[in-house]
């Protein structure tokens, strides 16, 4: 007896690139089952077909085969047997870490002032399935008070994985140093980062088809033995990832992600875990597996996930792409768009401006989709890579319809002449975050600046406790000075840039060293830069900066025995996750509480709250905190924070600065002799 196993695929990619690329794996699947129906049905053989179909129309694609009842018992049994190998030799090397971890002591001498406190209270929050929040000061080893209570939780079996979730690069190199710590540079821990696709491909600008990429052809069947060797390695940063996909010639992007699902800590960017739609560690999370969540940098979460959730089209992007496509379907798509947009303009905007649309823009959703169908749709794949950055675009916007609510995001409409934007925006990130973080046994929210602790919460959707860290050394080893006397407003910047000045070079000439002075603006920057005239070398930020010029920068703060003075801007590369040399740079002076400039967007926000705690202060406020960070990192450090500006003595400022703070209050022309006293003392 002989039947026919049909096995249908729908997608909207072209048929033969989708079985180039994967049909291997297809026709896998397809034998598996037709290796169980003989089974069951006592068949001497199988028809085999696997068919692409179109979910839209009726164009279809066979690919056919025969094999008998032996044929596909061998494939089933050596197919199982693979699995079961691989199988076992996770569950050993789980075995072999269990133990490894359940033993070993914390990797130090002893724990740093209050690491202790910090590790015991993450171990309880895994192990009750609890959510907190640890803010802890730059330099008191967060990274590994943080990392070495969930591998402990590992070792009791309370967690299977850690995710540890991280804003920048630097933050996943200081988890990376703390992993190869805890597993004592051997393989009983297995850990990866995860890189973006467009940083570690091997074939920039190439499409990821096997027709033209050699690391995307046949990679299934490379996979297993690159994986093993992944696994072999223990901690894997991005460059062990390149280097044994280049051994093995497969994606390492493909690679990394795979083994994501097998390793015990997995190290990458919040997007890999809060983006919804690109979100393939999240799903780590669900589940029965038992996974632990780190947030570092926590202070960027909700901005973070606010511009996740957040999303975009505008008129321009629609000409550019209406005038180069070569196919008729896609142009009259992207002119549907437009019209829509067109539409939006004349209807709400008729003499520009912007303003908040009172209902969901429907028609623009209807033309969006059916931009995304044609795309897809046979012979526009062609066309993709010409429009991957629009495509993106509009999948982020159209999938933006169906998490929409009315309580959180706002759709805004920008109209300039003929340019009209509309933009999707999330306002309040915290259920959404909330969502996520209960997708994990437990969760772990660390940052230098979540003070106060209630409007992190809130902006979290978190309930659970806060935890304060305050280091023995904080309260004496840093000079806390405002300057209220000088004012920073936008209306005053003219008349007071004398005075700042002054006041930076009485900072400066008050012990030698290097400095970083941080400004709201590029533009206050320049002015305040213009009156400075003093004994020391000064360099600025420029407003964009290759890593070279930025890796640059920071080599010449860090020069020793010199006086420098870096003038860097609020919120960028420089004030936030920077480890300059502590016991070089010697102070930091903020100018300014870095408040964002008003817009309809943080004013909606403010509206919806009933004030401007959230929309304004709180991020002007986290900015200053982070580049005050930066300033004496360790026991054996000092250094002095001076911040010009009368807001910084009011109390709804203050309640942002770190708890070990006990600021000064000095006029800036007696700021010189506060300091001679600080530094002789």
């Amino acid at each position: 007896r002989c039947a026919l196993v049909e096995e249908i695929k729908t997608t909207r990619s072209e048929f033969r690139q989708l079985h180039a690329y994967a049909g291997g794996l297809h026709f896998a699947q397809l034998k598996i089952y037709a290796a169980m129906l003989c089974k069951r049905e006592y068949l001497s053989s199988c028809e085999l077909r696997l068919t692409y179909l179109h979910p839209d129309g009726n164009e279809q694609i066979a690919f056919e085969g025969v094999a008998t009842s032996q044929q596909l018992r061998k494939y089933f049994v050596e197919t199982c047997r693979t699995y079961v190998n691989w199988l076992l030799l996770v569950q050993r090397l789980r075995g072999r870490r269990t133990n490894f971890l359940r033993t070993m002591d914390f990797p130090y001498t002893e724990f740093r002032d209050d690491q202790r406190n910090i590790a015991r209270s993450c171990y309880r929050a895994f192990r009750d399935s609890g959510q907190l929040l640890v803010e802890a000061p730059t330099g008191t080893g967060k990274t590994m008070a943080t990392l070495f209570p969930a591998a402990k939780a590992m070792g009791e079996g309370i967690l299977e994985r850690v995710i540890y979730a991280t804003a920048r690069n630097t933050g996943q190199r200081a988890a990376e140093q703390a992993l190869n710590k805890i597993a004592a540079n051997n393989s009983q821990l297995t850990a990866i980062t995860l890189t973006a696709k467009e940083k570690t491909c091997f074939n920039p600008g190439v499409p990821c088809d096997p027709d033209v990429c050699s690391y995307a052809r046949g990679y299934y069947d490379r996979l297993p033995n690159a994986r093993k060797d992944l696994m072999a390695n223990g901690i894997n940063d991005r460059g062990a990832v390149e280097r044994i996909a280049r051994m093995h010639e497969v994606c390492p992007f493909e690679l990394a992600s795979d083994a994501s699902r097998w390793v015990d800590v997995v190290v990458c960017d919040y997007n890999h875990v809060f983006d919804p739609v690109f979100n393939r560690v999240r799903q780590l999370g669900n589940g029965t597996t038992q996974a632990g969540l780190l947030i570092d940098e926590a202070h960027q979460l909700g901005n973070r996930v606010q511009e996740m959730l957040s999303t975009r089209i505008d008129r321009s992007q629609l000409k550019r792409l209406e005038a180069s496509s070569t196919l008729d379907g896609v142009a009259n798509k992207i002119r549907s768009i437009d019209r829509a947009l067109a539409n939006l303009g004349r209807t709400y905007l008729p003499e520009g401006g912007e303003l908040v649309l009172p209902e969901v823009p429907k028609a623009l959703i209807r033309a969006v989709d059916r931009f995304l169908r044609v795309v897809f749709d046979d012979g526009a794949e062609r066309t993709f890579d010409d429009f991957k950055e629009f495509v993106f675009t509009a999948h982020r916007f159209h999938k933006g319809s169906f998490w929409y609510d009315d309580e959180a995001f706002r759709y805004f409409l920008t109209r300039e002449g003929s340019l009209i934007t509309v933009q999707m925006r999330c306002l309040k990130p915290g259920s959404y975050i909330r969502e996520v973080v209960d997708d994990f046994r437990g969760s772990v929210r660390f940052s230098g600046t979540l003070s106060p602790a209630t409007i992190f919460q809130t902006m979290h959707g978190c309930e659970g406790p806060a935890l304060r860290s305050t280091p023995s050394y904080g309260t004496h080893n840093t000079g806390v000075y405002v300057v209220p006397d000088i004012s920073t407003f936008f209306r005053d910047r003219a008349t007071t840039a004398p005075m700042v000045a002054n006041v930076i070079r009485s900072v400066v000439k008050a012990s030698l060293g290097n400095y970083l002075v941080a400004f709201p603006s590029f533009e206050y920057m320049r002015l305040v830069q213009d009156f400075c005239c003093f004994d020391a070398e000064l360099l600025s930020q420029e407003r964009s900066m290759s890593l070279e010029d930025q890796g640059a920068f920071i080599e010449w703060i860090n020069t020793p025995h010199s006086t420098r003075v870096g003038f860097v801007v609020l919120g960028g590369v420089f004030t936030e996750s920077v480890d300059f040399r502590s016991d070089v740079l010697r102070g930091a002076v903020v100018v300014g509480p870095g408040i964002p400039p008003r817009s309809l967007v943080r004013d909606t926000l403010a509206e919806n709250d009933g004030s401007d705690e959230i929309a304004y202060r709180q991020p002007g406020m986290t900015r200053v905190v982070q580049a005050a960070g930066r300033v004496a990192r360790g026991p054996m450090d000092r250094g002095v924070v001076v911040m010009i500006d009368p807001r910084f003595a009011e109390p709804a400022y203050q309640k942002y600065f770190p708890h070990h703070w006990r600021p000064h209050r000095v006029i800036g022309s007696a700021i010189g002799n506060a300091l001679a006293n600080f530094w002789s003392s």
